[in-house]
């Protein structure tokens, strides 16, 4: 299969990586963010794995946090015949488990958000913990200022995100985010929504005072 070789813009160590992918879509790079935990119940484990089996059959590659863990693992033992690319910081790297596709190994969780974004063209998340949110909400706020342009999906599963979603309406409602900043925000409920959202759904370029590309 070809591949396109994707330029990470970012020092990693002492040298500029590169990640070669067989090439996708326009907009089928997509980074998943889910809890690592193993002791949630098993209807998240197994909607997991099932998103990433829709991520292979509809031509899709996976950006993830590597390894075996969780709903994170279960989505690439999904996503198996899918390309699939893991960022796992270093010091993580011992106790990961099992690595899936090509493994690009960060410093730190900070440097791993920034590969994440520049490889993936969507974010997705499902149910997870505080890293998972904080991956997300990462991913909003650069939607917002202008650091990306990219669809931010949230997989609702047995209702996990309808809290959040209450919370970003009282946030809009009280002035804190302005809606029109939220085109790219998208919460869905079930795996076949979400790709239904990637194959469709354009992203738009919100408006902010500190966007700087398109």
């Amino acid at each position: 299969m070809p591949t396109a070789t994707i330029p990470v813009h970012h020092m990693i160590g002492n040298k500029l990586p590169t990640v070669h992918l067989p090439i996708v879509a326009p907009g089928k790079r997509v980074a998943v963010f889910a809890g690592s935990s193993a002791t949630c119940p098993a209807h998240y484990r197994d909607e997991a794995r099932r998103f990433g089996a829709m991520l292979a059959s509809n031509g899709c590659a996976l950006v993830y946090g590597s390894g075996s863990w969780g709903l994170m693992g279960e989505v690439a033992l999904g996503a198996a015949d899918a390309p699939i690319v893991g960022v796992v910081p270093e010091f993580m790297l011992a106790t990961a488990g099992e690595l899936h596709g090509q493994t690009i190994v960060v410093p730190n969780m900070a440097e791993r958000k920034y590969v994440i974004n520049e490889l993936a063209e969507v974010f997705v998340g499902l149910p997870g913990g505080f890293g998972t949110l904080d991956e997300m909400s990462e991913m909003l706020t650069w939607n917002q200022i202008g650091v990306n342009n990219k669809l931010i999906v949230f997989v609702n599963i047995a209702g996990y995100y309808d809290q959040l979603g209450a919370w970003v309406e009282r946030a809009l409602s009280d002035g804190f985010i302005r809606r029109e900043q939220m085109q790219n925000y998208v919460i869905v409920d079930t795996p076949e929504a979400a790709i239904q959202v990637i194959l469709t759904r354009e992203p738009q370029i919100v408006p902010g005072k500190f966007r700087t590309k398109a």
